[in-house]
């Protein structure tokens, strides 16, 4: 017989638009190897802005998915979201008396739109009832404030309620400072009084179920077997990845997305293989030559909205010209640091698709053979790029962007050519939506070039 298959427990609300919620914490599980369980205690109507309808589900159809999955599974760590009620509460504490569960409980009083997700006269209860059989509360400053009675303001107020809360109960509590008036997010936690701080950057955008993620990423750790400190850690790392790429929508308030790094996995490898192909396409054709500058060229690849070259992948060395053939030097790897992903980079600030650049040799003959292919093609005089950009590494490449934005009024073109300067080789920049989109436009004008 196999060894049970690990598993954890959400016991929350149901969100239809699938940001926060019961859909949240299955997709954490999901996406860390964990079997997810849940037990639904009221179904929601919301997406990002709002909630629209709450409908409690009867106290008997809560404690049958309850009795459901602790008598098939094994769950030795459960979390909580959305409770709603005291009856609901009373009923968990019962179920933990009885399962021996541990609990990480997300105190939810309030949406971020102000609606009631528990109701006033639950949260004394949820206090007295689940309070000292909780492993780790994770309470943002505001429900902090709400359960202390004293308002959280900054980090040393923070560590104050830590403290107040763990004389209620819990073993552990994880403040979290995402509605903090400061340029950093502060998350605090109280374990063995000690205290261990996270510190992480605001970003520019508004979050939708950071919370419910976080809380069900340190379930899963624990789930896992990771000490609680180690999961914290973990699950700070997976929250960080996930409000990076999140899922946009029409309301510019964004829910996290816990599938974030299984999907940068799959498209890091989507583009290595495009590059792959690329190359070989280069290299199976002897006249691409041709278009190799002195300096040699490049060919690099990422996806929409990287934010450093990081994401970009390209060649370790150049590609060249062995025995008249085109050949490229060194493997494919993330994190190139020359000209061509700094290109990207300074592209993508005005169109995220720009995925993909090359740069190739310039003369009169390409330049023209470029117009004949009928792509768009935008020139620019770099004498007049200014000394104090050029001497800087990176700059010049966002310079190069910005004239030819100016010129073409605000579109990044298929191709960018300038004469050269001073130290500053003539070249041809060409843009694209993959590797092989960068290599069949540079294709199309080999078509126009006389041998």
């Amino acid at each position: 017989m196999s060894h049970l298959t690990k598993a954890a427990l959400t016991i929350a609300g149901s969100d239809s638009g699938g940001g926060a919620g019961i859909q949240a914490d299955l997709k954490t599980f999901s996406a860390l190897g964990i079997h997810g369980t849940s037990v639904i205690t009221a179904i929601t109507a919301q997406n990002t802005k709002k909630i629209y309808e709450i409908l409690e589900l009867p106290l008997k159809i809560i404690e049958q998915q309850l009795i459901a999955v602790l008598t098939d599974f094994e769950i030795k760590f459960a979390k909580t979201g959305m409770l709603y009620n005291k009856e609901i509460i009373e009923l968990i504490s019962n179920k933990i008396e009885e399962f021996k569960f541990k609990l990480i409980l997300d105190p939810i009083i309030l949406a971020s739109s102000g609606t009631r997700l528990l109701k006033e006269d639950a949260v004394n209860t949820l206090i007295k009832s689940l309070f000292p059989k909780t492993f780790v509360i994770t309470p943002n400053i505001i429900e902090a404030g709400k359960i202390t009675g004293n308002s959280v303001q900054n980090v040393e107020d923070m560590k104050e309620a830590a403290k107040n809360i763990k004389k209620l109960g819990p073993e552990a509590v994880l403040i979290k400072g995402g509605h903090l008036n400061s340029k950093q997010i502060v998350d605090i936690l109280y374990y063995n009084e000690q205290f261990t701080s996270f510190e992480k950057n605001k970003l520019n955008y508004q979050l939708h179920g950071t919370g419910c993620t976080l809380s069900a990423a340190i379930t899963a750790y624990l789930t896992l077997n990771n000490p609680l400190n180690d999961a914290v850690v973990k699950a700070e790392d997976f929250i960080d990845l996930a409000v990076q790429y999140p899922i946009i929508t029409k309301s510019g308030i964004y829910p996290v997305n816990p599938l974030a790094k299984l999907e940068l996995t799959a498209k890091r490898f989507h583009i290595l293989e495009n590059l792959k192909l690329a190359i070989n396409i280069i290299e199976g054709e002897k006249r691409f030559s041709q278009l190799i500058p002195e300096v040699r060229s490049n060919i690099a690849m990422t996806f929409p909205n990287v934010q450093s070259t990081d994401d970009i992948a390209t060649t370790e060395g150049r590609i060249t010209i062995i025995n008249s053939f085109p050949r490229s030097s060194g493997k494919i790897h993330f994190g190139g640091i020359h000209h061509v992903p700094r290109l990207i980079l300074s592209a993508q600030k005005f169109d995220p698709t720009v995925i993909a650049a090359m740069n190739i040799r310039f003369s009169p003959e390409i330049f023209h053979a470029c117009q004949k292919a009928k792509l768009s093609v935008i020139k620019i005089d770099r004498t007049k790029e200014p000394k104090e950009k050029s001497k800087i590494e990176g700059k010049s490449m966002s310079w190069i962007i910005e004239e030819a934005i100016k010129i073409n009024k605000g579109k990044i073109p298929d191709l960018i050519a300038d004469e050269g300067a001073l130290g500053k080789e003539a070249m041809i920049r060409i843009f694209g939506h993959s590797a092989i989109d960068v290599v069949d436009k540079a294709f199309q004008i080999l078509k126009y070039i006389n041998i």
